[in-house]
């Protein structure tokens, strides 16, 4: 893994307040693969901090619960990291803008 440890959740919580949760045990299963960790939260296997698209139907199918659904995290950054911006194909930049007008919730 690539985290701190012990690991440390900086949250808003109700009335937009700052919240810390500090996990101090040992984790039986760790990964930094959000469909890892998915998969390790669908089989049962202990609580995972995965993005809101990635969750959407498992949550609507009642298949994975909310936990602290009253806190937040921070918005999460999305990179698309290419080797020359001067010589960006077509492709690359049709993805690039495809993303950038998901992210502005663009149909």
């Amino acid at each position: 893994t690539r985290l701190s440890s012990p690991l440390r959740w900086a949250l808003t919580g109700p009335d937009n307040a700052p919240a810390e949760f500090d996990i101090t045990r040992l984790p039986a299963i760790a990964a930094d693969s959000a469909g890892a960790l998915m998969t390790f939260a669908l089989e049962g296997c202990g609580v995972a901090l995965l993005p809101e698209w990635l969750v959407a139907d498992a949550l609507a199918r009642g298949t994975l619960v909310r936990l602290l659904p009253a806190y937040r995290f921070p918005a999460q950054g999305v990179y698309a990291v290419y080797p020359d911006a001067r010589h960006v194909s077509g492709k690359v930049r049709g993805f690039i803008d495809f993303l950038r007008a998901r992210a502005a919730g663009e149909p």
